[in-house]
C-alpha cells in the first residue's frame, strides 16, 4: 500500500478455512486470521495435583 496509508495492514479475518485460506491469500493481504484451526473435536483432559 502507499500514500497516506502506507504503514496500514490489511487483515482477512471470518469464515477463513483450510478450503477458502488460497484464495484470501491471493489477495494481497498481510495478515489472514482464522480460528478455524481450535474447531476440532474437544477432548477430556483431567490433572492431579498434590502437595508434596
Amino acid at each position: 500500500m502507499s500514500g497516506p496509508f502506507a504503514s496500514l495492514s490489511l487483515i482477512a479475518a471470518s469464515g477463513i478455512n483450510v478450503n477458502n485460506i488460497e484464495k484470501y491469500a491471493g489477495t494481497g493481504v498481510d495478515v489472514i486470521a482464522t480460528s478455524n484451526l481450535f474447531h476440532g473435536k474437544p477432548l477430556d483432559i483431567g490433572v492431579k495435583m498434590s502437595m508434596r
